[in-house]
């Protein structure tokens, strides 16, 4: 009777050690799928990281790029700004020395007006009176001059006026 109970006996531990082998490769392949997945897992983690990494780079390009941009703009600004300004500045110059040119010009003719004798001044009048219409009367006694002068002087003028 021992071994009748003996063999199931074997047969119960050979079943039992088979499904413990069973069990055992199962749980080593579990295992194996388990490290795989953690090994992909820190893989995807990394290749995060490196994506932030490379996101953040790009970022901070984009704006050295935007900087850049706006610093190029600003000094076109600047020049085009530098060269009105050089445009004036020549144009200013040319109109100071324009002015200047009449003022010396006024101040001469001051100077010589000044300088002029008085019956100058007084037969200047007396010319403006006759091309005004005055008569040897009026031009006469305006200007302090003798009527025969006056006579002349608008007779002067008045073959000046026929002449032209």
């Amino acid at each position: 009777m021992s071994a009748i109970f003996t063999i199931p006996v074997i047969i119960f531990i050979a079943i039992t050690v088979v499904l413990f082998l069973f069990l055992f490769l199962l749980v080593s392949k579990q295992n194996k799928k388990i490290a795989l997945i953690e090994q992909q897992q820190n893989e995807l983690s990394l290749l995060c990281d490196n994506m932030q990494h490379s996101m953040q780079t790009t970022v901070k390009l984009i704006n050295k790029e935007k900087e850049q941009e706006s610093f190029n703009k600003l000094t076109e600004q600047v020049n085009q700004q530098q060269s009105t300004m050089t445009t004036n500045m020549a144009t200013t110059e040319q109109q100071i020395k324009s002015i200047t040119t009449r003022l010396t010009a006024l101040v001469n003719n001051v100077d010589i007006l000044a300088n002029q004798q008085p019956e100058d001044k007084l037969y200047s009048r007396a010319l403006k009176l006759a091309a005004l219409g005055a008569g040897i009367e009026e031009i006469s006694q305006n200007c302090e001059i003798p009527m025969a002068e006056a006579e002349m002087l608008l007779a002067v003028h008045q073959t000046k006026l026929r002449d032209t």
